[in-house]
């Protein structure tokens, strides 16, 4: 029989605690056009660009906690889940598999 987590019971358990309910991960759309990359997240507010992927990365993760705190989101870096998608767009291109 598979284990099953009483979902009500684990929230009324927060609650006792004042631990708050973790959140889903902010996910940003991560895309490359050109010779430039771009990070997109509607939710935070967030739209930058960079020169390489990990320039990117290391960007969003600078600038990510200020607007969440700004847009009053969470409460800090130990607060924020970041996801990054990156959308392959070929376009007309043709990829030989």
């Amino acid at each position: 029989m598979p284990n099953v987590v009483n979902l009500n019971a684990t929230r009324k358990r927060r609650k006792k605690l004042n631990t708050p309910t973790p959140r889903s991960p902010f996910i940003v759309n991560v895309t490359h056009h050109d010779s430039v990359w771009i990070a997109d997240c509607d939710e935070l507010g967030l739209t930058t660009e960079a020169a390489t992927q990990e320039a990117l990365i290391e960007r969003v993760n600078l600038i990510a906690p200020e607007l969440c705190e700004a847009n009053g989101l969470c409460d800090g870096e130990d607060d924020l889940h970041i996801e990054f998608v990156h959308d392959q767009n070929y376009g007309n291109s043709r990829i030989a598999l």
